[in-house]
């Protein structure tokens, strides 16, 4: 079974967790940017199962707690949704520029060959190595994209797709142990 990490949020009231909250309901709303980061940055700690406890100092504000987990994990998964596209988009520029990159070397290297016979011979090496080493740093980029750069994006979705199946769970504040913790 894994391992489930809790990750605690102290509000005044459930609704500060949204944007734009008005006194309608929270259908709709986004996950405040603070709130989201605050989340994002405590669950990037450790890859597991995540469950949310929103500790609220307000015993009278009227909320749905379900509608308002529900609202929390639409709010992940979108963002899970998001990040998928922005790496499919990602790997198809980098496909295309891998491609041109590839291209632009062999242009490279044939002009190379050409400079080597047609100039004397220590001006077409320099030339031919000179150009292979343009077409060597055309295709940097794109492998530095599949190498290095796709890890981390994919490693963020998997984030977002775990918080959007966290459970989330209200509780009041115990502000005894919230005075402990400061201390």
């Amino acid at each position: 079974m894994a391992e489930t990490t809790v990750l605690e949020l102290v509000v005044d009231t459930p609704h500060v967790l949204f944007e734009g909250f008005e006194s309608s309901a929270i259908r709709g709303r986004h996950l405040d940017k603070n709130a989201e980061q605050f989340i994002l940055h405590r669950a990037r700690e450790t890859e597991s199962d995540y469950t949310l406890v929103v500790r609220t100092r307000s015993r009278r504000a009227a909320f749905d707690s379900s509608t308002v987990a529900e609202r929390v994990r639409s709010h992940f998964a979108h963002r899970a949704d998001e990040e998928c596209a922005r790496l499919r988009s990602l790997v198809r520029a980098g496909w295309r520029d891998l491609i041109i990159g590839f291209a632009f070397l062999l242009m490279c290297g044939a002009v190379g060959l050409v400079g080597t016979r047609v100039l004397p011979s220590a001006l077409g090496l320099f030339v031919e190595q000179g150009l292979l080493i343009l077409g060597w740093v055309a295709l940097w980029r794109p492998m530095d994209l599949f190498l290095y750069g796709l890890r981390p994006l994919r490693y963020e979705r998997v984030i977002l797709r775990n918080l959007s199946r966290m459970h989330v769970r209200f509780e009041p504040v115990d502000e005894d142990r919230l005075q402990a913790v400061r201390a």
